[in-house]
C-alpha cells in the first residue's frame, strides 16, 4: 500500500509505540483515551506495546493492539518492562508492512526507541509526548535507595538525574515534535531541547467523575488517589496526618511504598486500586483533594477530583498547578508548611470546601477528551503535511 495524500481528508494510519498501556496510571489512561476517540472517529491506530509473554493482535475496529512478546525482560517499575533486546525484528517487519502517516513515541524506553527507528527506516515523521518528568523520577527514586543503602543520598540522586536527563533530551531531540502536557512543562523543555515543544493535554468524563456518586459521611475525608511511590512525595501526607484526629485521610491506589505508608499511618484507609463506580464514589465521597507530588508533569487525579466538585491542594511544583486558580478552586502551595496550612483552612471551613469544589466541578467541565484529542489530530495532520 503507498502511501495516502494527507490533504485529501482521508483518515491517517498512526502507529503508536508505548512501554505502558494495560497498567493503571496516568500515561495509560490517556492512551486507552486515545485509542478509543480513534476507534469511534474512525482513525486508523496500531498501538505497539509489550505483552507479559507472548504475541498477539486485539483488533477493535479501526484500532489494532499489537502485544509484542519482548525477548530479553528487565523489570524497571511494577508495570513497566525495559527489553534489554530492543531492536525487534518481528515488531519492525510487521511495521513495514503498513504505510502509516505518523509515528507516535510516547515513551522513551525500549518500546519507543524501536518506534524511533521505525520512523527512520520508513522516513515517516515522528511526534513524541511527554508524560513523565524522568530525571526528576529518577533523582528521587535514587535518593531513597542510597538512603537504604547509607550511602551519600544528594549525589547519587544528582548524578542519576543528570545521566537520566541526557538520555531524554536526546531521545526527544530525534522528534520532529514535542508534545507537554501543560505550558509549565512545555517552556521547561524548549529550553532543553532542540526541536519544536507543542501542548498535548489532558481531559476528564464528567459524567464518570461526578458529585451524584457522594455518599453521605460525618466525618471529614481528606483524599489522596495515585500512584503509592517515593517520589510522589507522599511522606508529607505522614507528616500531616499522624496522630491527627479532625480529619480522615483515604489512600486510593497501590505501589511499591504502600507497605511504608501503612505502617507510619496506621489511622488511614488504604483501598487499593478502585474502578468503576467504586472509584467515583472514593472521589464524591470525599471532601478535599490533597496531591503532594512535586514531579507530576499533569495529574490526571486533580482533574478527576476536580471533576467530583473537591477542592484540591497542590504543591507549585510541575504541571498541576495549572489546573488550580488558586484561592478560588483549590490551593497552590509554595512548600510543606504552606500545604498544611490550606490544608487546615479547607478542613475548618466547610462552607468554603463547598464554594471551592463547585468551582473546581465547572473549571474540569471545560476540559473534555474530545477537544484534546481534535487538537492532537491537528498535530498530526500537521506533522504529516511536513509542518
Amino acid at each position: 500500500m503507498g502511501r495516502r495524500d494527507r490533504h485529501s481528508g482521508e483518515s491517517m494510519r498512526i502507529a503508536l509505540f508505548t512501554d505502558t498501556f494495560d497498567g493503571i496510571n496516568g500515561v495509560a489512561t490517556t492512551l486507552h483515551q486515545l485509542a478509543g476517540y480513534a476507534e469511534r472517529h474512525l482513525t486508523q491506530l496500531d498501538v505497539f506495546v509489550y505483552a507479559r509473554e507472548k504475541w498477539s493482535v486485539e483488533d477493535r475496529g479501526s484500532v489494532r493492539v499489537v502485544r509484542v512478546g519482548p525477548r530479553a525482560p528487565v523489570r524497571i517499575y511494577e508495570d513497566i518492562d525495559f527489553d534489554l533486546g530492543v531492536v525487534h525484528g518481528g515488531l519492525h517487519e510487521r511495521f513495514r508492512r503498513s504505510a502509516y502517516d505518523v509515528v507516535h513515541v510516547a515513551t522513551p524506553g525500549s518500546m519507543g526507541l524501536n518506534g524511533l527507528l521505525a520512523a527512520r527506516r520508513a522516513r515517516t515523521p515522528c511526534i513524541g509526548s511527554y508524560h513523565t518528568a524522568l530525571p526528576e523520577f529518577a533523582r528521587a527514586r535514587a535518593q531513597h535507595l542510597a538512603a537504604r543503602l547509607r550511602l551519600p543520598a544528594d549525589s547519587a540522586g544528582a548524578v542519576t538525574e543528570r545521566i537520566t536527563r541526557s538520555y531524554v533530551t536526546w531521545f526527544y531531540n530525534k522528534c520532529r515534535l514535542v508534545l507537554a502536557p501543560t505550558e509549565t512543562v512545555r517552556a521547561d523543555l524548549q529550553r532543553r531541547f532542540t526541536t519544536r515543544v507543542g501542548i498535548f493535554s489532558r481531559g476528564v468524563d464528567p459524567a464518570r467523575f461526578h458529585p451524584r456518586f457522594r455518599e453521605a459521611h460525618e466525618d471529614i475525608r481528606v483524599l489522596y488517589a495515585g500512584r503509592m511511590s517515593v517520589e510522589k512525595n507522599l511522606d508529607l501526607l505522614v507528616e500531616l496526618f499522624h496522630g491527627r484526629s479532625n480529619a480522615r485521610l483515604i489512600m486510593v491506589g497501590d505501589g511499591p511504598y504502600r507497605r511504608t505508608l501503612q505502617e507510619k499511618l496506621p489511622n488511614a484507609t488504604f483501598t487499593g486500586f478502585l474502578n468503576g463506580q467504586d472509584l467515583s464514589r472514593a472521589y464524591a465521597s470525599a471532601d478535599i483533594f490533597a496531591f503532594p507530588s512535586e514531579v507530576d508533569t499533569f495529574g490526571v487525579a486533580v482533574l478527576e477530583a476536580m471533576s467530583s466538585e473537591l477542592p484540591v491542594v497542590a504543591t507549585d511544583r510541575m504541571g498541576p498547578r495549572e489546573l488550580i486558580e488558586d484561592g478560588v478552586t483549590g490551593f497552590v502551595a509554595a512548600g510543606a508548611r504552606q500545604f498544611r496550612d490550606r490544608l487546615e483552612q479547607l478542613i475548618a471551613n466547610p462552607e468554603q470546601r463547598r464554594g471551592m469544589g463547585s468551582k473546581a466541578r465547572q473549571r474540569a467541565l471545560q476540559r473534555s477528551w474530545s477537544s484534546v484529542f481534535s487538537q492532537l489530530t491537528r498535530e498530526y495532520r500537521s506533522v504529516a503535511s511536513g509542518g
